[in-house]
């Protein structure tokens, strides 16, 4: 009789064993949608990302530049969109997030967790069109606000985790995307790298795309800097190293 106890206690100890490595393995499935790094670098963005035990729930995320700016006149607008389906009824979208709102923006990270949406703003300066900050959306409460330094920013970069940011002028500025703390590394960047041919050509801006200016990222705390000359060719590599 005692034996046939311990035979289900083990049993059933193997049972609830099995059972939270399955359910462990769904919350890692599904912290996938908790933090996803988003890299817009056009004048649209749409993305799309599968979910849950089957992979059978979609997440999709898009960007519209409705209207794009004026030279030294209106910022214009951009729509953003984000909706959830399942993958066998991919016309029975329900919205989750549609605003237009004023200004031209890149999407850099969405948090599912806290239903925010993280984009940097596209600012026209002169001739050149540059990062002004970043802007947080709130989808929960349909508010905008702003996050981290504001100025003149050649290129950004997010952590793998969605939870760091990197501004990049003559210097490096770590942003929390999470506090929205922010702090200057000494790290000094040549001032127009991300547009090398500025002195040969006039007007024009700062290429976002990554074209000439890369960060590549080990893990959290460890990136890499690229600069390419006008040819495309690697002319510097800085290494950077989070506080």
């Amino acid at each position: 009789m005692k034996m046939l106890f311990i035979t289900r206690m083990v049993l059933f100890l193997v049972l609830l064993f099995l059972t939270a490595v399955h359910c462990n393995r769904e919350d890692q499935a599904d912290d996938q949608l908790k933090k996803v790094v988003l890299c817009d670098k056009d004048v649209h963005f749409q993305t799309n990302i599968s979910y849950g035990k089957q992979r059978q729930y979609i997440l999709s995320i898009e960007r519209k530049t409705i209207e794009m700016p004026i030279y030294d006149g209106l910022s214009g607008y951009n729509l953003f969109l984000i909706r959830k389906y399942t993958k066998d009824l991919p016309h029975q979208k329900r919205d989750e997030y549609t605003e237009i709102i004023k200004g031209q923006y890149r999407l850099m990270a969405y948090n599912d967790r806290n239903k925010r949406l993280y984009a940097f703003r596209i600012f026209q300066d002169g001739a050149v069109f540059s990062i002004r900050n970043i802007n947080v959306i709130d989808i929960k409460r349909k508010s905008i606000s702003e996050i981290g330094p504001v100025g003149s920013f050649q290129y950004a970069s997010v952590d793998p985790a969605g939870e760091k940011c990197l501004l990049v002028n003559d210097r490096i500025t770590v942003v929390d995307l999470i506090s929205g703390s922010h702090y200057a590394l000494n790290t000094r960047v040549e001032e127009n790298a991300a547009n090398p041919w500025i002195k040969n050509r006039v007007g024009g801006g700062y290429n976002l795309s990554g074209e000439y200016m890369n960060i590549s990222w080990e893990n959290k705390k460890n990136a890499l800097l690229t600069v390419k000359n006008a040819e495309g060719v690697p002319e510097k590599k800085i290494k950077i190293i989070l506080e």
